[in-house]
């Protein structure tokens, strides 16, 4: 099978060709830069769920009518919930400190938004991915992945997904953006749980 991901970011492609791997699915992987798909896709839904279908299918839509092939597209939408601040920035994460900042003045942003709250329990939050696949028939499968921690109060490094710099998993004393690969590989994340949900019911229909 065929895959188009509606990402230009690597990083993702090739940690979801890792775990397709890792659930031994015989699956071709493309971009959508690979397929020349360049829209900017407007995301104006109010969740994940919905934004993540509307990219899926703004990339259907092209793959159809360049006639690319592929047996289904998929798609990512992802971001931070904190507890105190009522979910967001949620699915606001890129723009919630304002349009075109930097990742110093989103984690900026956050923490001081965060400052009257001390405790890790008042500082409870999560990462959310949720992964839509549809079909060439127009068929939709939906997973969602969750990844529970707090913020921490300062950062020391900056990385290239926004909110790792600040974000420490249960079970962990140090934020995402800190650890080794052996220490990130226990973690596992918001994306590799919707992504291994999502091969796991892939596979049950494709053996229906």
């Amino acid at each position: 099978m065929k895959a188009i991901f509606a990402t230009k970011n690597n990083g993702k492609v090739n940690q979801l060709k890792e775990i397709i791997k890792l659930c031994n699915m015989d699956l071709e992987i493309e971009s959508e830069k690979d397929v020349g798909f360049n829209e900017n896709v407007e995301e104006t839904g109010m969740t994940f769920e919905e934004n993540s279908k509307i990219k899926a299918s703004s990339l259907k839509q092209y793959c159809d009518k360049n006639n690319v092939e592929y047996d289904f597209v998929l798609s990512d939408d992802s971001g931070l919930c904190v507890d105190k601040l009522n979910g967001m920035p949620g699915v606001f994460s890129d723009r919630w400190a304002g349009e075109n900042t930097t990742n110093n003045e989103k984690l900026d942003f956050l923490l001081e938004k965060m400052k009257d709250y001390k405790e890790d329990k008042d500082r409870k939050a999560m990462f959310v991915s949720v992964i839509t696949a549809i079909f060439k028939d127009g068929k939709v499968i939906q997973t969602r992945g969750e990844c529970i921690g707090h913020i921490a109060d300062h950062y020391n490094l900056i990385d290239r997904l926004t909110y790792n710099p600040v974000f420490i998993p249960e079970g962990f004393n140090k934020p995402i953006g800190e650890m080794d690969e052996e220490e990130f590989g226990r973690v596992h994340n918001h994306r590799e749980i919707a992504i291994r949900k999502l091969m796991e019911k892939i596979q049950n229909t494709h053996q229906e």
